[in-house]
């Protein structure tokens, strides 16, 4: 088994990655920060703007509410498009060589380079958003002279109402991050299995499978609420399940690709 994983060499390996990447991270970290500030600041500058009327404004909460719901989405879209980088240092022979020929095994260079990259982009994109959070509290008592609340605090309630809420079953919320799952994976398959523009590649791919998924969707919803939406609340623990299934045969399939990937690669597609 030693021979197959080994912690101490997966240890070291990530950390011979993150060194190699700490750049790429950097930029990602701060390029998200930039834009999650862009966001608040237009944000702040149109809720407490001395054009806006009263009667115009929202409450300060739900104003805090729906503008942490949007840094989140921003997140969760630039971490899921970030997974097409997980296997970028193949892109170049050189590249490819330096990173094949580090002291551990082709699983643990797989799944060292899925766990840094998935890990890291979502622990960069939770760094930007309580980063920007700061720039908006700041902004709000410069230009206004009060304070505006907290989106990080704000969000991070929304989060956890909508796992403990009444409203959001277990099966629901188990589907949510499922679905999640299933497009990150299909990024991570599409940064081994396509050999250029694998984000655009990995987009038209995913698209045209959900021109197929989301009419059979519709379809089960329409089904449900004719049933006075039993039936399409129980759905969502086998769409959950389907969900999970379908990440899990990307990542083998990813797998499968990159033990077999070639130093010099001919072609749109790795196979």
């Amino acid at each position: 088994m030693n021979q197959i994983f080994s912690l101490t060499r997966f240890g070291r390996f990530l950390c011979w990655d993150f060194v190699q990447h700490i750049r790429g991270y950097a930029r990602l970290i701060s390029g998200l920060t930039i834009v999650l500030c862009l966001i608040n600041t237009f944000t702040l500058f149109e809720f407490y703007g001395p054009n806006v009327e009263e009667y115009y404004r929202t409450p300060a909460n739900e104003y805090l509410n729906n503008l942490g719901w949007v840094n989140l989405i921003v997140i969760l879209f630039v971490h899921v498009v970030y997974a097409s980088y997980t296997f970028a240092p193949q892109k170049t022979k050189q590249r490819y060589i330096n990173f094949m020929m580090q002291p551990s095994t082709t699983l643990e260079k797989y799944v060292g380079r899925v766990l840094s990259v998935g890990i890291i982009s979502l622990i960069g994109g939770i760094v930007a958003i309580v980063a920007a959070d700061i720039v908006h509290g700041l902004l709000g008592l410069l230009f206004y002279h009060q304070t505006t609340g907290s989106i990080t605090f704000h969000l991070f309630n929304g989060v956890i109402h909508l796992i403990a809420g009444s409203n959001s079953p277990l099966d629901y919320v188990m589907f949510c991050v499922g679905a999640w799952m299933y497009v990150y994976s299909t990024y991570a398959l599409g940064s081994v299995l396509f050999n250029r523009n694998s984000i655009l590649w990995t987009t038209l791919v995913d698209f045209a499978i959900w021109c197929v998924i989301f009419p059979a969707l519709m379809f089960t919803y329409v089904v449900g609420m004719l049933d006075q939406g039993y039936m399409w609340y129980g759905s969502y623990g086998v769409l959950s399940i389907v969900a999970w299934l379908l990440c899990v045969v990307n990542y083998v399939l990813a797998y499968l690709l990159f033990k077999r990937r070639q130093v010099v690669c001919h072609g749109l597609i790795s196979i």
